[in-house]
């Protein structure tokens, strides 16, 4: 009910016994919230702080429940929302400690979540029909089963690693075979876990759906999960019910990343691909597509899987640390913005140190990654480039220019498992237009930064990962075939032979103006270089791309840098 009252509250006209039922679901919301300590990611901490919001109804009465909210009339603002994430023309006032604490899920330990492997793991061809003989199908031995083994919204079920955890909880067997499900930890994602038909010791069948992102009625691709108590012996079909997008990767080849907590204490193995029999295709049941393969655990323990190798904040904070500490002369650590619930936005700042050359101010470099949450492989394409960028060989880059990077612009959706949003419900990069600095904080600032290098910005580059489409390349704005912004692509492409050249696109449609690429360039003047690189989430040239291969990519674009700026020079 409180989940449909989050849709349904967009919709309302001036009507008293309305906001009175809506303010008293708000009540509830805060009883909920406080009785079981609720993170604030969870759907009803969220609704309450969301709706408090929009009914005007300071978020204190609602953690008080000794004060009554009141609330004399629907504002304006409530009748002008949409049902896809809060109206970023509203400005709110800065969240209380209470509406947003500090306490998020935790990350999960993966011993060897670096690891990579020492060969290329190939896309499946279509033409590949190995599977067939791997696959499992069900026989008369079997059962049907209609079973609820996870939900991840239960707000009766403790979080991961409470006192409370119970591994019974809604029907979970403990029976071999017969798997527990979690997902209630940093990045993960998953919603609804089915057991729908059981075979013991042979196969077992489930459907699932993972979370909208928060604040959303959709966006649903990023998956992230742990099972445990799986039979060695036998095989599990997994088949996710609520992809909204048509086409995937998964039909181009594209398998799931597994990593075994036995296999990276006995053999030092993390992230890799696994599955077979991938199908990826829409239905007739249920809105959207279903992703659906086979796959065996290697014996007991923790197994997780995900949509590609997760880069959490907890990930971004080691390697920032490492960097900056290693390297203090050259780069400086600083707080570009802090999200709707008070995560910092990292930015760092990459010179020799001097602010001048020539008596002149430093020309500006700005490349940002992470704006969507899910898009792990732009994390991956970033420490890459960072690891560059720092090294002896960028000494002459670091000279000329002054290089702002933010290499996580919305740590709040990826701690979330959003795939898309930010946690107020909002793809970042379409809010440039007119950023909101309570609710779009982080974009808020970054336009602001734009601004202030004014026209010393000469190169922006955004970093993302394409879903649907293989190989890197780039998005850039109209211009000139010989103006600079062409030419960096093309020096990529002689740098490295997984980026295409013949996939680069420029344009600046109309539906791309709140993009940070397009709305960049314009703020320049049309003068800064204003580029997109997209690294696929599935890899090129027939294979996947692994996070080696995606810091590769990112020290080759750190390398096109250099070779930009010196031609550059040569121009002027």
């Amino acid at each position: 009910m409180l989940r449909s009252l989050v849709g349904s509250e967009m919709c309302i006209r001036d009507s008293s016994s309305v906001v009175n039922m809506l303010t008293q679901t708000v009540v509830l919301a805060g009883q909920l919230a406080s009785q079981y300590n609720l993170p604030p990611e969870h759907p009803v901490e969220l609704l309450m702080a969301h709706m408090c919001h929009k009914l005007r109804i300071p978020i204190q009465q609602i953690k008080e429940p000794s004060r009554p909210p009141v609330c004399d009339e629907v504002t304006e603002d409530l009748e002008a929302s949409t049902c896809d994430g809060i109206d970023p023309s509203d400005e709110a006032p800065s969240p209380s400690p209470s509406a947003c604490p500090q306490a998020w899920w935790p990350a999960v330990e993966h011993t060897c979540h670096r690891w990579v492997p020492e060969y290329d793991e190939p896309l499946v061809s279509a033409d590949d029909k190995s599977d067939d003989k791997l696959r499992v199908v069900r026989t008369g031995r079997g059962h049907r089963s209609f079973r609820v083994v996870f939900r991840r919204d239960d707000v009766i079920r403790p979080p991961l690693g409470s006192d409370q955890e119970s591994e019974g909880d809604l029907g979970n067997s403990a029976r071999l075979g017969e798997l527990q499900f979690e997902s209630r930890f940093e990045s993960g994602n998953l919603a609804l876990s089915t057991l729908s038909w059981v075979e013991p010791g042979r196969l077992y069948e489930y459907e699932m759906k993972v979370s909208n992102d928060t604040n959303t009625a959709g966006h649903t691709q990023w998956f992230y999960f742990r099972v445990s108590n799986a039979d060695p012996n036998a095989v599990y079909q997994f088949s996710i019910t609520n992809f909204k997008k048509k086409d995937s990767l998964f039909q181009q080849g594209l398998k799931p990343v597994l990593y075994s907590d036995k296999l990276a204490a006995t053999k030092q193995i993390g992230w890799h691909r696994a599955g077979w029999s991938i199908c990826y295709k829409s239905t007739e049941r249920s809105p959207g597509s279903t992703l659906s393969f086979q796959i065996k655990f290697a014996g007991g323990g923790n197994h997780y899987l995900a949509y590609g190798v997760p880069y959490r904040t907890v990930d971004l904070e080691q390697d920032l640390d490492r960097i900056c500490s290693r390297h203090p002369s050259i780069v400086s650590r600083s707080i570009l913005a802090h999200t709707f619930c008070g995560q910092e936005v990292p930015l760092l700042e990459i010179s020799d140190g001097a602010s001048e050359t020539d008596g002149r101010r430093k020309k500006a470099i700005l490349i940002s990654s992470r704006v969507h949450a899910g898009e792990t492989n732009a994390s991956w394409v970033m420490l890459g480039m960072l690891q560059q960028l720092v090294s002896e060989k960028s000494a002459p880059l670091r000279a000329a220019y002054k290089l702002y990077i933010i290499p996580m612009l919305n740590p709040s959706g990826v701690a979330l498992g959003n795939y898309r949003c930010s946690i107020m419900g909002l793809d970042l990069n379409r809010q440039w237009r007119s950023p909101s600095q309570s609710i779009t904080p982080e974009v808020y600032a970054l336009k602001n930064l734009v601004v202030s290098l004014n026209t010393t910005l000469n190169l922006f580059l955004d970093l993302h990962g394409h879903s649907r489409a293989l190989n890197t390349f780039c998005y850039g704005c109209p211009g000139s075939d010989l103006t600079l912004e062409r030419v960096y692509p093309y020096l990529l492409s002689q740098l490295d032979d997984r980026f295409s050249l013949p996939q680069c696109t420029y344009s600046a449609s109309a539906g791309k103006e709140g993009t940070a690429r397009v709305a960049v360039w314009k703020e320049s003047g049309q003068q800064a270089s204003s580029l997109t690189i997209e690294a696929s989430l599935g890899g090129g040239q027939g294979v996947h791309y692994n996070s080696a291969a995606l810091q590769s990519i990112g020290r080759s674009a750190a390398k096109a840098i250099s070779e930009w700026s010196r031609l550059g020079e040569d121009a002027e």
